[in-house]
């Protein structure tokens, strides 16, 4: 464990430089109003909605839960909120990060997530727990390629119709991760297969998705690079992607298939059970 929280230490202050930022937990109202604010903006609510209300933010903060902030000199551009969860007491539940994509430097996200490892590990907690939308590619080469985190379960409309600006009419189909905070680069590195020739799901000619066989060894799954701009343009193909994931991920996870990966093609790499208990 403490060559995990070395080396989280370490990760974070390269992060945190490089986006140019400094991050630090909020408890106090101004700063708690200026997040509710900023989540807002960032999901596009109408009028009258909010991401997290202060209330909720406050209480949250001050009861010993992850409010975490990322400031620019003087602004706030980054945030996230999360709570303890099953199983106690080695578990936050990282509940929603929202980046000001207009203020904040690229990084940013990472630079939030290096800071939540370190806070963890200084409190005895060893794994997080998030959801996010399987066919957000930059999203997924966050979470799975540079954290590596994996795929705990795959839930339909998880969190029902959503009204935010973003999300609006698009489902709410999430993956719950889980990162296990304890797992060096070296670890990670060293489950990531070097060759892998076969692909499950592509991306056609014209947008489309395209099955493959059902795999055997390592495989790769590749999702469209900007899934909201396909959103945009052709709803109809973004719902078949949808529904694609939707027929394919439940099976993988439920037979013990593990995603090791997002490579730099916009691909899920996943591999058998029985391969990564070797690696």
């Amino acid at each position: 464990m403490e060559m995990a929280l070395e080396e989280a230490r370490e990760v974070m202050e390269q992060a945190t430089a490089r986006a140019g930022v400094r991050v630090r937990p909020l408890t106090e109202t101004e700063d708690l109003v200026e997040m509710e604010a900023l989540f807002t903006a960032v999901w596009e609510h109408p009028p009258g909605s909010v991401e997290l209300d202060i209330s909720l933010l406050a209480a949250l903060a001050r009861s010993g839960n992850y409010v975490v902030g990322a400031f620019r000199e003087d602004s706030l551009v980054g945030a996230t909120a999360g709570f303890l969860c099953e199983p106690f007491p080695v578990t936050l539940y990282s509940h929603v990060t929202g980046v000001d994509r207009q203020r904040a430097a690229r990084g940013t996200g990472t630079a939030l997530k290096a800071y939540q490892r370190v806070w963890c590990l200084e409190r005895g907690i060893t794994g997080v727990r998030w959801t996010f939308d399987a066919l957000q590619a930059r999203n997924a080469r966050l979470n799975m390629g540079r954290l590596g985190a994996g795929w705990a379960s795959f839930h339909v409309d998880y969190y029902g119709v959503l009204r935010d600006g973003l999300n609006r009419d698009t489902g709410s189909d999430r993956l719950l991760l889980h990162w296990d905070l304890s797992r060096t680069a070296a670890d990670r590195d060293a489950q990531r297969p070097a060759d892998v020739t076969h692909t499950l799901l592509s991306v056609g000619s014209a947008g489309e998705p395209v099955l493959g066989a059902a795999p055997t060894a390592p495989t790769r799954l590749q999702i469209p690079t900007d899934i909201d701009a396909l959103r945009a343009s052709d709803p109809a193909l973004a719902q078949r992607w949808r529904d694609t994931l939707r027929e394919v991920l439940p099976g993988l996870i439920a037979t013990g298939w593990q995603v090791v990966d997002f490579d730099d093609r916009g691909a899920y790499v996943i591999v058998p059970p029985q391969q990564e208990e070797s690696l």
